[in-house]
């Protein structure tokens, strides 16, 4: 797992606003997420797996360019490879500031 990078700012910013949840990403609460980045990151992450099959090929590309795998890796993972993914993806340093960003751009008006 790699760091994250502008790059991915920018990518991460289009499959949102591909995906359509400007309301679901409102009602996310970012008030504790210094102390709890686990709670966010969980939310975010099934957030993009309830609706990716309006952005599947672009959060596949995603989520494998982080991960270091190819999108067809992503593709096939298993459930218990995932459930590691989603625990190592937590533990990117600036998270919770990536996420801030992204949905920053995609929120407002």
């Amino acid at each position: 797992m790699r760091e994250l990078q502008l790059e991915d700012l920018f990518k991460f910013t289009r499959i949102l606003r591909k995906l359509d949840i400007k309301k679901e990403i409102q009602s996310l609460d970012f008030q504790n997420v210094e102390n709890d980045s686990t709670g966010i990151g969980i939310q975010v992450f099934w957030l993009l797996l309830e609706n990716s099959d309006k952005a599947e090929k672009e959060v596949y590309e995603f989520l494998a360019s982080v991960a270091g795998v190819t999108p067809q890796e992503m593709k096939t993972m298993s459930l218990s490879q995932l459930g590691e993914l989603i625990q190592e993806f937590q533990k990117i340093p600036g998270l919770a500031n990536f996420f801030r960003s992204a949905f920053k751009q995609v929120t407002k008006n």
